[in-house]
């Protein structure tokens, strides 16, 4: 078959085919650049599209006219307006260019399995109708639902006005501005349902970025509602959960009632009311244990089996299919395998992985008998090339068109990989072509060696059968993968493979840590591109494993490391606020004690910076655990939590301006006083020292310049025995007037981007003062500002907010915290090769 493509350029440069010019909570105002139609002959008829975008019409048999969707947010209630206007439009003729006059027609559902439908075309539409499009019909805003406190519309625009299929002529817009608004303000996002794994999902796949507030990455909310009698079996992993610093919190499933509407409605009160809405729930058993849902949705025209869903638990912010909660299953029909999975979980996550070379094999099998299996290698080829390439990867492709058989397929399991994704024909009982069915999965002897299983195929994660092909590969002990993906129902050829591109693009272009949230997102893709099977997809899409998993894409080249060296790799006991080095910055660190958590954060500028959550009443071990998802294996260590030092001193507190005489008694934690210990108070024009003497006492006159916060350090025997904070006080006090943020070349305000230019502008209400600053990669510096105004500006290098502290003599210091961004959003511009030619 030949395809014949042609572009109709209209001469116009764009960053998108929808670009956000301006917005707030009242409403958008958006560019619409259509620019060029992409028109193809296949099969004797014409294809039209616009690059980039795949939403179309979906009546089936009549023509497939491209549609432009994407989703906003919008307020909970009231009205919405559209208007559209600056409209420049073009038409032309497919029979004057060449091509056949009649479109594509819209095609049935055509599933994974079974008979195919019959080619369909409504013929007598084509010969006697018309496509046009009203004005009021032009631009769109329908309402979707409420996803994790955001409220959700897609955005559609019907670009092409008319099409007569007896001319072939064809009227569509070139470009336009359009404008929605409100009548009341989109509702912000509550705290409480504020969690890092959501908003990168809302960050990418909103037309409009959110602008949030900087908050910190916890707490991580892991909720485990389990099969009552597997407490015991699953008790690594809720252990190994509190040491990564999550808060976990695990219920049987007798405590709540196992009837499906017991455990929707003990999950929605924990969602309306806890202090911090879960981020994660687990549901340990199998349906006999811990029910699910028959599910609600179908595709219009398509195949259908009863399926069962857990998506219904979690879709609790509103009447709608979105997800609230990110959540999975251990499918377990007893308490041995609940441990089984546990063990390869955690034997995973820890990486206790001792030969690590087949962490860079991906495995892809593909039916060829049907006629669609070209789908499943172009697919493949994608994933292949843009992701999965050397050198880091060495992808092999096992299809069954070049010989290979099931066979073949498991021994390269056994030898092992990370990934094994096939495509094409399926039922609950295994995959076709290749031919592979649960008792072979049962014969696997890959111990050490456990996959992530993506099955693009019908029916094998049909969960409520007693055993699933997935289910065996999650079950297995010692064996099987280490998480499952697949289809409760009927999969279906073009979308199931455009759902895996959208995974995979989203597990590595959009940084989605764990497979659930890409998951979300692929999902959310179909409400744009593919409308009539995007609730289906949320509720047949299972995964069975931990839903905060994440893969490890290749061989981790780098450990990480948490600098416990200036305190002799101990966590101290009696200091106020922990900075402690940390080789990579965006790592989950946690500490615990016992069965509480000391502390907890996430690495920035190079360090992790906490404050102790309690106060241990005597010395003990402390769990250091450091995590950062993909590329990293996690630094374990279980160390001292002691007193490394006793101190008194008098006074507690400095004045400013005065000559204060300060003494200092210091011991060690066995109350034997340090000789010759350096005692030194810093702060802001501030630095003064002394030395203990036998009896581990000091004195040394401080005269603090500002009010704020001193610092009481001691070093003692090479190392650093004590921190606390000292107040200094009666200061005059003064105000600022102004205080500005922008990033200009970005246009960005309030806040500063990773590698963009910031300027700060400030005005006080006295003159003459030292302004310091510190943090985004800036080591502590000051300028001096003569006037009442001035100006600072700076370039930051690393996610870390930027301190700015006005200091004068005689009066309390006034502080500044300027968060510190990743650009991520919509840029314009125009794009240039190396002679700068556009």
């Amino acid at each position: 078959m030949i395809a014949l493509i042609l572009l109709i350029a209209v001469g116009m440069a764009s960053s998108g085919v929808l670009v956000p010019e301006f917005h707030s909570d009242m409403g958008y105002q958006f560019q619409l650049n259509i620019g060029d139609l992409e028109i193809t002959e296949y099969d004797g008829f014409s294809h039209v599209g616009i690059f980039g975008e795949v939403g179309a019409t979906e009546d089936i048999g009549r023509p497939e006219i491209p549609v432009v969707r994407k989703i906003i947010k919008v307020p909970r209630e009231g009205n919405i307006y559209v208007k559209i206007f600056n409209m420049q439009t073009r038409t032309i003729s497919l029979d004057e260019l060449g091509f056949p006059k009649w479109i594509y027609p819209v095609q049935p559902p055509i599933p994974k399995c079974g008979t195919p439908p019959p080619f369909t075309i409504d013929e007598e539409w084509y010969n006697t109708a018309t496509y046009e499009v009203s004005k009021n019909e032009i631009v769109y805003v329908e309402r979707v639902g409420t996803m994790r406190g955001r409220h959700l519309a897609v955005l559609g625009i019907n670009p092409v006005l008319y099409y007569n299929p007896r001319t072939g002529e064809i009227k569509h817009i070139v470009s336009a501005t359009i404008e929605v608004s409100f009548d009341r303000p989109i509702d912000p996002v509550p705290k409480r349902l504020r969690s890092k794994y959501f908003d990168r999902i809302f960050s990418l796949f909103l037309l409009v970025p959110e602008d949030l507030p900087t908050e910190p990455d916890t707490p991580i909310v892991y909720w485990v509602i389990y099969h009552d009698p597997c407490s015991t079996a699953l008790a690594p992993l809720l252990e190994w959960k509190r040491l990564m610093g999550y808060n976990v919190i695990a219920t049987p499933v007798g405590a709540i009632g196992t009837t499906p509407a017991a455990i929707r409605d003990t999950i929605k009160d924990a969602y309306d009311h806890w202090p911090h809405a879960p981020d994660f729930v687990l549901l340990v058993g199998d349906v006999e244990q811990v029910p699910s849902n028959p599910g609600e949705a179908s595709v219009s025209g398509g195949a259908s089996s009863r399926h069962v869903t857990d998506l219904i638990y979690f879709t609790v912010d509103d009447t709608d299919y979105l997800p609230d909660i990110i959540y999975a299953r251990f499918p377990a029909a007893n308490c041995s395998q609940v441990q089984a999975i546990v063990e390869k979980t955690l034997y995973y996550e820890k990486y206790q992985i001792t030969n690590p070379f087949w962490l860079a094999k991906p495995m892809f099998t593909a039916c060829h008998s049907d006629p669609h299996c070209h789908i499943c290698w172009e697919s493949h080829r994608y994933v292949i090339t843009r992701w999965l390439n050397r050198p880091r990867f060495q992808a092999e492709s096992l299809y069954t068109r070049d010989g290979y058989t099931g066979s073949d397929v498991m021994d390269m399991v056994d030898s092992g990989v990370v990934l094994f994704n096939n495509c094409g024909h399926g039922n609950p009982n295994g995959i076709h072509e290749p031919n592979i069915v649960t008792s072979d999965v049962h014969s696997l002897t890959n111990a050490g060696k456990y996959p992530l299983v993506i099955c693009g195929s019908c029916l094998t994660a049909k969960f409520d059968v007693p055993e699933c092909f997935g289910e065996a590969w999650i079950r297995g002990r010692n064996k099987g993968s280490v998480g499952y993906i697949g289809s409760s129902d009927y999969a279906y050829w073009n979308v199931d493979e455009y759902w895996q591109r959208k995974l995979y693009d989203g597990l590595f272009a959009d940084s989605f840590v764990t497979f659930m949230g890409a998951m979300f997102s692929a999902s959310v893709h179909l409400m744009t591109a593919y409308t009539r099977y995007a609730h289906y997809y949320f509720e047949i899409q299972q995964f069975f494993g931990d839903p905060s998993l994440w893969l490890y894409w290749g061989i981790p080249e780098e450990t990480l490391k948490v600098d416990l060296s200036e305190w002799s790799g101990v966590v101290p006991l009696g200091v106020p606020e922990y900075n402690i080095p940390v080789s990579h910055d965006d790592a989950l660190v946690s500490f615990t004690r016992g069965e509480g958590r000391f502390g907890v954060g996430k690495s920035m500028g190079g360090y992790v910076s906490f404050t102790p959550e309690f106060i241990p009443d005597s010395a003990g071990s402390i769990w250091v655990v450091a995590t950062k998802p993909n590329w990293y294996i996690p630094f374990i260590k279980k160390t001292y939590n002691e007193y490394l030092s006793i101190a008194y001193y008098s006074p507690e507190s400095l004045r400013v301006g005065v000559d204060n005489v300060f003494d200092i008694t210091i011991y060690n934690g066995d109350t034997v006083p340090f000789d010759t210990a350096l005692i030194k108070i810093t702060g802001f024009c501030l630095s003064e020292s002394a030395y203990t003497d036998s009896l581990g006492h000091a004195t040394m006159i401080v005269n603090p310049p500002f009010e704020g916060i001193a610092e009481l350090t001691a070093y003692a025997g090479g190392r650093r025995v004590l921190r606390k904070d000292l107040v200094c006080y009666g200061a005059a006090s003064w105000s600022l007037n102004h205080f500005s943020v922008t990033v200009p070349d970005i246009r960005m305000y309030d806040t500063l981007a990773l590698g963009h230019e910031g300027i700060i502008t400030f005005d006080l209400s006295l003159p003459g003062y030292i302004c310091y600053y510190e943090g985004a990669g800036y080591a502590r510096d000051s300028i001096l500002i003569s006037s009442n105004a001035g100006t600072l500006r700076v370039v930051p290098t690393i996610r870390k907010p930027l301190k700015v502290s006005f200091a004068k003599a005689g009066y309390v210091i006034l502080t500044v915290t300027v968060p510190v961004l990743p650009a991520i959003g919509p840029f314009k511009g125009v794009l240039v090769d190396t002679a700068g030619t556009p």
